[in-house]
């Protein structure tokens, strides 16, 4: 509610508060889904290591409890994470990962994220390819 009326760190509060009531009930699903609402926030406030911390908990959470949407989901924004900080390898890598539990679950909405990050990354990896291109031949 608070991070669709412009309040990101109000919005992160209530994370913060629903995380620690889920660890309180022991409820794993539930907090892995709110680690990774959280991390999508602070990735798109560019809070990189916060996205990342959030990231890597929820996956490992997603992963013991063989949560494959959720892992899909993780991996996806893992990619976005990589993606933002042109680490394209390794944003290729994971994305590829949510692609592959998307299709393997049938998961269609993460299939469509998936593939949209993926296409990103490929006309991104290309657009460097061709500036190094001209580089070299300025170079010349």
């Amino acid at each position: 509610m608070y991070e669709k009326q412009g309040d990101p760190q109000k919005a992160l509060e209530y994370y913060d508060k629903a995380i620690a009531i889920a660890d309180e009930i022991k409820d794993e699903p539930t907090k892995s889904n709110i680690l990774n609402s959280a991390a999508s926030l602070f990735l798109q406030q560019k809070n990189f290591n916060k996205a990342y911390e959030y990231l890597q908990q929820s996956l490992t959470i997603a992963e013991q409890l063989g949560l494959k949407e959720l892992v899909s989901n993780d991996c996806n924004l893992l990619g976005e994470y990589y993606f933002q900080k042109q680490d394209y390898p390794s944003a290729l890598k994971q994305q590829q990962r949510s692609s592959d539990l998307a299709v393997e679950i049938g998961s269609l909405k993460m299939m469509k994220r998936s593939y949209e990050g993926l296409s990103k990354i490929y006309a991104s990896m290309e657009i460097t390819r061709t500036v190094m291109q001209i580089i070299n031949c300025s170079k010349q």
